[in-house]
Parts: structure tokens; sequence; C-alpha cells
């Protein structure tokens, strides 16, 4: 009987030590980002928006012409300049994403939410630690988010933190199984 208690016990306890919430990709992560251009086959960075750490870290160009920001689990970009376009710079004009704190990139995925007119996925490349984003002949007037999955999250990804109901439910169905058992000792 002593061990359906301590079992009893454990089934109760564990899932309570297993669910944490799960911090987002980048967070704590120290993010450069650059604008860059192509000439030949060298990549120039055009100007330095910034490093800083991650989420919520917002970089400006322009007096909020152009703007980034990075949140644990995306990057966003905004653009407001009308009837300007970007230059092509032999097939390469945009932001560079570098996270300079370790390999972070398994997937970068274009958010549906992303109003951008002309920009698509095949304007977007990644590696394990930067993000390129072509805008090379593109109006320079919209909105791009970028969904990031982290290189990691497969090996560190936790469980969800469960509903309370959930939680509740379970501790009841275990306290009745308790009381079956005890009322069949007793008898």
């Amino acid at each position: 009987m002593k061990l359906i208690n301590k079992f009893l016990s454990a089934a109760f306890v564990m899932p309570l030590l297993l669910c944490s919430a799960q911090a987002g990709t980048l967070t704590g992560d120290n993010i450069n980002i650059t604008h860059n251009i192509l000439f030949g086959s060298t990549m120039y960075a055009y100007w330095d928006m910034g490093t800083a750490v991650a989420p919520s870290s917002i970089y400006t160009y322009q007096s909020g012409v152009y703007t980034a920001q990075v949140s644990p689990n995306s990057i966003e970009f905004s653009f407001s300049c009308w009837g300007c376009t970007w230059s092509n710079f032999d097939g390469f004009n945009g932001p560079v994403v570098t996270n300079l704190t370790r390999p972070a990139f398994l997937d970068v995925t274009v958010d549906p939410s992303t109003n951008y007119s002309g920009f698509d996925a095949s304007r977007l490349s990644f590696t394990g630690n930067q993000i390129f984003v072509n805008l090379a002949n593109l109006s320079i007037n919209g909105y791009i988010k970028l969904n990031v999955t982290a290189a990691d999250s497969l090996i560190t990804s936790q469980a969800p933190v469960p509903e309370p109901g959930t939680i509740g439910a379970a501790a009841a169905g275990l306290a009745g199984l308790a009381l079956a058992l005890r009322r069949r000792r007793v008898q």
C-alpha cells in the first residue's frame, strides 16, 4: 500500500515540476542590424543600426523612415518613404540581422501579416547566425515580419504550462483514486 501512495504522490507532483513557461527564441541574445549592399562579390555594411539585447530591441534609421524591432520570436521591419525605391547594387540591398551571441536560426519564415509589396520568401535567406532580407528594386514602403525558430528549440523546448482547471481535474481524479483504494483497504 505504501508503494501505491508513493506512486500517487509522484503522479501528482511530477507534472507540476516539469511544466514551465518557454522563453523566446531570441531572448537575451545580442542582436545587430546593419543595412548591407553588394558590390561585385563583396557585401558592405552601408549603415549600422546598432546592437541591443533582445527582446523588444528597437532600431531606427533616419527618424522612423526605417525601423526594426526584435521580439522574442520575431523580427519586424517598417519602411516609410513614399515614392522611394531601393537600388539594385549587384543584386542585394537590405537589412542583415546578426545574432552575436550564438548560431540561433534554424528556420526563418515570412509572417502572413507582411504587407511589403513585392517581398516574399524568395528574397529571404539565412545562415546559423545571420538573416538576409533583400529589398533590391522594391519600393521603400511597407511592413515585414519574420518568424524565427531557434536552432536549439528542438533540444530545449519545454512543456507548456497547464491550465489551472487541468491541474484541478488531475488532482480530483487522483484524490478519487486514493479514496477508492482507501475504502477497498478498510473493507
